[in-house]
């Protein structure tokens, strides 16, 4: 039962070593020179790749998972790589706009419809 932890830990580790490495990455990875961003809630510059603890939980707690289980989940981390490439790019300070965001979630959905040969026909 303790192994269900280990993606727990493996993203808390993540995430301390982004608090505590923070002196050495803000400059590229802080919204410091626009702190008035719409989506921006933090009033001093805060480290924004958090996404890569989330990342690292998920790729660790894969490694826990029966074989069909993690072939599946290996195939849906696939088609999840642009929209995150896309987000950690804005987060590493890259130009990226909202809507060259949501193409690349688009492409992300496009590629787990391809890869499952599934989509929601009805919500109803």
């Amino acid at each position: 039962m303790l192994m269900y932890l280990y993606p727990f830990f493996a993203a808390l580790f993540v995430t301390s070593l982004i608090v505590v490495t923070k002196p050495l990455h803000m400059h590229m990875t802080a919204k410091s020179r626009n702190m008035s961003a719409r989506q921006s809630l933090h009033i001093i510059p805060t480290p924004r790749v958090g996404g890569l603890s989330l990342v690292i939980g998920y790729i660790v707690g894969m490694f826990f998972l029966p074989v069909d289980v993690f072939d599946l989940t290996m195939l849906l981390g696939i088609s999840t790589i642009p929209v995150f490439l896309g987000g950690f790019g804005e987060d590493m300070g890259f130009d990226v706009s909202s809507t060259k965001r949501l193409i690349l979630s688009f492409i992300s959905a496009v590629l787990a419809i391809f890869v499952f040969q599934t989509w929601v026909t009805d919500v109803a």
